[in-house]
């Protein structure tokens, strides 16, 4: 075992190992090792992956240096090459990704999102041979693109055999490890100093000193137990050093920086050359130094431990050794190497790196070269380096090219706001702003900080700032067009009204030049708001304009999402399948989470119930991986959908993790669609009070929001039908009439079902139950019309239930069976269990009840035929094992046997 060559680690490797233990179970771990310079990280992850690559496990390895993080890409280099950098396997749109943005094909533009997915489908791909080791060492010199796409595989592998180790400095980092999986998967390991006794045997068997105690404690003192500081003393005194002399020193960095200053001019030149140097190849320090003998000054750095040639790279024995020799040469000495180096190495970007480090003063020649790779970076889908490439121009521009300049702060702004940096965009704008009023400027400054604001979840100033900028620009339609773009939707979440607003003066500012791609886009947001603020649309004329939108458009989203909030479900539901396939092919990760959400509403409103858990699923996954987006009202899908299903667990789960974060949350449209969601799941079960508290929180919430929709969000119904459950009839009406006035205002066709609905049940509630029958039906056959067959049953079930009470029994029985075959075809054994009791009550079951099997029942049998466990058929369909026992239970007594064993041979002979 590696174990036995670390020293006072035991512990922490055994916490490696039981991470490595766990994922190997399919239960993706992640483990962080923290810990200051020298205190032994990378001896701790030598001596796991030497046991990871003796269990069997893949491990795949990256470590940068702080120079070679500066290059793109270069983290996911040699993430691809470790991988086997292979990519034949990936959909066509992920097979180019990889190798165009880390240059090894012809240059395409590339998307970071691509990328990332690229990348996870690679890590996917090599679990499915073994599990996968995925080791990082030094997170904190992670280049930021790598880090970005890493971050996004991490996540979308939570479900498979993966253990990721990332081992750092206590200092910021590219990403928070701990909001990529869930607590209970991931380990921290804080790397202390050695004990004393550690640092007594780490000095007798690496320096061959043997100490009495009283010197091992002074040595533990001076060193606080760093493993590299207490070599390098023990390095000083095995050359003679006395102990007081050697203890001067106040860390590892402080005695590196010594040696290097003693060596040999020669030596140090070497030294300084490769530290500098991204990847420190022998053959480009050789070129840059002609007159040096290398293969000399690097024998007597090896001699002293700082540095090795190892398969014709130079490597350090430690970045601390490296960062001291960068520090201890002038900085004249510094230039001269980066200037010989940039005219030698091959990478273009690695030259202009050596270049922009060694100048330190306008260089119009210079500036040129770095907009140019700023090009080039972009188009690798490197935004990071390609914000950082021009920002650096913007440095290097003369002051009296003043056009040039304030161009490239304007294009640093937009891609690090493209690249997600929260602060620096602004900076940048700012700083263009400025050194130029032209009114160009001011827009494209302007639009930088707004989103970058935004982005900050600082709606307020967002919206405060458009609002500046629209009056600076008045009389500018093109921009100011955009402006209200931004606007509307900076305020759709939160005030649908004044988002309305702007999309309708975005439609005039389009309109007035005749653009005709903004007037396209601003119409179809304009039409979704409209549906949202309770207003009518021509939902015809938008089916048609979406039929002739470009599927992986901004204003064909616009118009799906106008489409399914107005409840046209089918409609909707077929261009979101070809939206998301069209995503896919594309590899547009970050449109795929919004296309599966619409799908969702979809899929749940026609009954689709188990193809709606499914993209609630993947939608759960991908919101995760990219990161930013509210899952209120998908954690509340996911708990109606168990519940209809029977998975009781599940459901109570998911509804209190939904209901924990609606109430952590402001006021806003998915806090509205989650509660909403709630009552429904509420109602389902019978929960009346509780339904009737969700339903009038979402008609709070939709108060302060401006939602006035009877469509996106179908809380009033439910609330009718618990405050009628409850006794509360004066409430009861006047939320019906609340409900019935946007129905009148939005002319919805649904208004006619659920008017007929909350009347019915008023009328049964108060004695009239012939009215409530009439109107029962005209509900039920209303939502029949409108493909919402839940509705439909539960229209049904209530007619069945009160002509039972009104004593006409043939009637009540006719009603009750079709409402139990509208749950059959849902599959909604819960519901079914409700109607079957009514059914029991009036003494009847619909023809054949008693041996025919529902789907669901059939589902079990063959299962179980085909020798299936209860928790492996639970698995398979998605439920608990409690409601396949229920379900089995029904199915013996109606096959008329006793045990799985004679339920097979009965299903067999059939």
């Amino acid at each position: 075992m590696a174990s036995a060559a670390l020293f006072g680690r035991s512990e922490q490797l055994a916490a490696l190992h039981a991470a490595a233990a766990r994922a190997r179970e399919g239960v993706a771990q992640l483990v962080t090792i923290r810990g200051e310079a020298g205190i032994g990280k990378s001896t701790l992850l030598d001596g796991a992956v030497e046991d990871l690559v003796g269990s069997g496990t893949t491990v795949v390895r990256v470590a940068l240096s702080s120079v070679e993080s500066q290059l793109g890409w270069a983290g996911l280099r040699l993430l691809y090459d470790s991988l086997g950098g292979e990519a034949g396997r990936l959909p066509d749109a992920l097979r180019s990704a990889i190798p165009a943005a880390i240059g090894r094909t012809a240059a395409v533009e590339v998307d970071p999102g691509q990328v990332a997915f690229a990348l996870s489908e690679l890590l996917v791909d090599a679990t499915d041979r073994a599990a996968l080791a995925l080791v990082v060492d030094d997170l904190h010199w992670l280049d930021g693109a790598t880090a970005a796409a890493l971050a996004f595989a991490i996540r979308a592998t939570a479900r498979r055999p993966v253990l990721t180790v990332l081992a750092h400095r206590p200092v910021e980092l590219p990403f928070d490890p701990g909001k990529l999986v869930d607590p209970a998967c991931r380990t921290a390991i804080d790397l202390d100093g050695l004990s004393v006794a550690g640092v007594h045997r780490l000095l007798r068997e690496r320096a061959g000193l043997r100490l009495g105690r009283p010197d091992a404690i002074r040595i533990h003192e001076a060193s606080g137990g760093s493993p590299l500081h207490t070599i390098e003393i023990g390095r000083l005194l095995a050359t003679g050093v006395a102990l007081d002399d050697a203890l001067v020193h106040p860390s590892a960095y402080d005695v590196l920086l010594t040696r290097v200053r003693r060596l040999p001019d020669d030596t140090r030149q070497v030294l300084l050359a490769a530290a500098l140097a991204a990847r420190s190849a022998a053959v480009h320090v050789r070129a840059a130094l002609p007159d040096v003998d290398v293969d000399a000054a690097l024998e007597v750095a090896a001699a002293q431990g700082l540095a090795d040639l190892r398969a014709g790279v130079i490597e350090f024995g430690h970045p601390l050794a490296r960062a001291a020799v960068v520090a201890g040469a002038t900085g004249t000495a510094r230039r001269t190497a980066q200037r010989a180096l940039a005219n030698v190495v091959d990478d273009p970007d690695e030259r202009l790196l050596l270049l922009q480090a060694a100048t330190d003063r306008p260089d119009t020649t210079l500036a040129a070269e770095l907009h140019a790779a700023s090009a080039r970076a972009s188009d690798r889908g490197d935004l990071v380096l390609a914000a950082r490439f021009v920002r650096w121009a913007a440095e290097r521009t003369p002051a009296d090219d003043l056009g040039a300049r304030v161009e490239r702060l304007l294009c640093a702004a937009e891609l690090a706001a493209a690249s997600g940096e929260l602060q620096a965009p602004v900076d940048l704008a700012d700083a263009a702003l400025a050194l130029s009023p032209d009114l160009d400027v001011c827009f494209r400054a302007g639009v930088v900080k707004a989103l970058t604001i935004g982005n900050r979840g600082e709606e307020g100033r967002c919206v405060e700032l458009l609002e500046q900028l629209l009056e600076q620009l008045a009389g500018r339609p093109a921009q100011c067009a955009r402006l209200h773009d931004i606007r509307a939707q900076a305020l759709m979440r939160e005030d649908v009204p004044r988002s309305l607003d702007a999309a309708r003066a975005s439609l005039d500012e389009a309109t007035s030049f005749g653009d005709a791609n903004g007037i396209d886009r601003a119409r179809s947001l304009v039409d979704f708001l409209s549906v949202l603020a309770g207003e009518p649309i021509d939902a015809d004329e938008v089916a048609r304009r979406c039929e002739r939108l470009s599927l992986a458009g901004v204003a064909r989203d616009w118009c799906v999402s106008a489409l399914s909030a107005w409840g046209l479900a089918s409609v909707s539901l077929r261009h979101n399948v070809l939206q998301l396939a069209e995503y896919e092919r594309l590899g547009l990760v970050h449109y795929e989470a919004p296309t599966r959400s619409r799908m969702v509403a979809d899929l749940i409103a026609l009954g689709h119930y188990r193809r709606a858990l499914e993209q609630v699923d993947a939608c759960l996954d991908l919101q995760e991986m990219v990161g930013g987006l509210y899952v209120s009202p998908l954690r509340a899908d996911v708990a109606f959908l168990a519940a209809m299903f029977g998975d009781e667990d599940r459901a109570d789960d998911a509804r209190t993790a939904a209901a924990r974060l609606v109430l952590d949350s402001a006021d806003n449209i998915d806090s509205v669609g989650a509660m909403a969601r709630l009552a429904q799941l509420d109602v389902v079960r019978g929960a009346w009070a509780d339904a009737a508290e969700w339903a009038a929180r979402a008609a709070a919430a939709s108060s302060r929001v401006g939602l006035d929709s009877s469509t996106v969000f179908a809380f009033r119904i439910d609330g009718v039908e618990a405050l009628v459950q409850l006794g509360r009839l004066d409430e009861a009406e006047c939320l019906l009439a609340e409900l019935e006035s946007i129905n009148t205002r939005s002319r919805h066709p649904r208004g006619t079902a659920d008017s007929a609905r909350g009347r019915a049940l008023l009328a049964a509630a108060r004695g009239d139950l012939d009215a409530a029958v009439e109107l029962g039906r005209a509900a039920a056959d209303a939502y029949r019309d409108l493909e919402l067959p839940l509705e439909a049953a539960r229209a049904l079930q209530f007619t069945g239930a009160t002509l039972r009470r009104a004593g006409k029994r043939s009637g009540a029985a006719d009603c009750l069976s079709e409402a139990r075959r509208e749950y059959e075809r849902l599959e909604a054994p819960t519901l079914i269990a409700r109607v079957e009791a009514e059914l029991e009550r009036l003494g009847a079951k619909r023809p054949g009840a008693a041996t025919t099997l529902t789907p669901t029942e059939q589902q079990i049998a063959d299962l179980v035929v085909a020798g299936k466990s209860n928790a492996e058929i639970a698995a398979k369909l998605m439920v608990s094992v409690r409601t396949v026992e229920s379900n089995l239970t029904r199915v013996y007594r109606k096959v008329g046997v006793r045990s799985r064993t004679e339920l097979a041979a009965s299903m067999r002979d059939r």
